[in-house]
């Protein structure tokens, strides 16, 4: 008997040894993923703050040439706030998951919204620039592209998360593990951003780059709507409405040349400043409508 309380006593001391390393690995992780965020949050910070210095030179006289341009950066604004207030409730639900993996859907979903309010940061200076008596065409291709690099970025998450269910289904018969499924998810990401990446660098002039952009949002509007539609079909992501984030992409598909239309065959009728408001506003609706996807509870 007293062997076997003595045995007893020492599991329990161990499962509670284990549990203690446990919180405090847990703890450790969530330092470093804070340091992490604060190191991101002071690289953007310090980035946006140079380059706003750097093509500050025109910013009065850009306001009074287009007065639109106003209720254009007051929407921009509402639009980030939205975003980054987005981005902090998923990743509260993340941190409040007693196991947290970085390929979460709430911590994916989260870094989506996040890197998105960023680029609306720059798309302010890059109205304003565009705006400016100072314009400069190479400059402004060069913020063209740091905001493009941006929307790669910005897509990411997204796609490395809709691609997991299509992956296992594929290799479904061929009897792939888990870890062959995200190192094929990694490689096609890692091709995604250098493909991409490299058309957008050696573009020489702001048109080439729109076809670059186009070609870019129609690529990944069309995959991440094929993957969230297939999830949906296949109850592969049971804890979000996989329907109406693939509707929300259903819809930038259907938006994105339908804008390029309003910009470019309505030019009579609305300024550029119109066109980008009315952009702005189509724009967080659909946003709106992808963030209750991720919220709200399936049916």
């Amino acid at each position: 008997m007293e062997n076997t309380n003595d045995d007893e006593s020492y599991v329990n001391q161990n499962k509670s040894t284990d549990l203690v390393s446990l919180n405090q690995d847990s703890k450790k992780e969530d330092r470093l993923i804070k340091t992490s965020f604060f190191f991101m949050n002071a690289f953007f910070a310090i980035l946006i703050f140079s380059l706003y210095m750097y093509y500050s030179k025109g910013i009065v006289e850009a306001y009074e040439s287009s007065p639109e341009l106003t209720f254009v950066t007051i929407m921009i604004l509402i639009r980030i706030i939205v975003m980054f207030f987005f981005s902090a409730y998923m990743f509260k639900k993340w941190f409040s998951q007693e196991k947290r993996y970085l390929k979460n859907i709430p911590f994916l979903v989260g870094l989506f919204f996040y890197f998105g309010a960023v680029g609306k940061c720059l798309d302010i200076l890059l109205y304003i620039y565009y705006n400016s008596p100072y314009l400069v065409e190479e400059e402004l291709l060069f913020l063209t592209k740091i905001r493009y690099f941006l929307i790669i970025i910005t897509f990411i998450p997204l796609l490395f998360l809709g691609l997991r269910p299509v992956i296992y289904n594929f290799g479904f018969n061929r009897e792939w593990n888990d870890d062959k499924v995200l190192r094929i998810r990694k490689e096609i990401i890692v091709l995604y951003a250098i493909v991409f990446g490299i058309l957008i660098f050696i573009a020489s002039n702001l048109f080439y780059i729109w076809i670059v952009l186009a070609a870019m949002s129609t690529f990944t509007y069309i995959s991440i709507w094929y993957v969230f539609r297939f999830a949906h079909k296949n109850k592969t992501f049971p804890t979000i409405r996989a329907d109406i984030v693939s509707l929300g992409f259903l819809i930038y598909l259907i938006f994105s040349p339908t804008r390029l239309v309003l910009s470019t065959f309505f030019s009579d009728i609305l300024t550029t400043a119109q066109s980008i408001l009315v952009g702005e506003i189509l724009d967080f609706i659909i946003n709106s409508i992808i963030f209750l996807g991720f919220v709200l509870k399936p049916k």
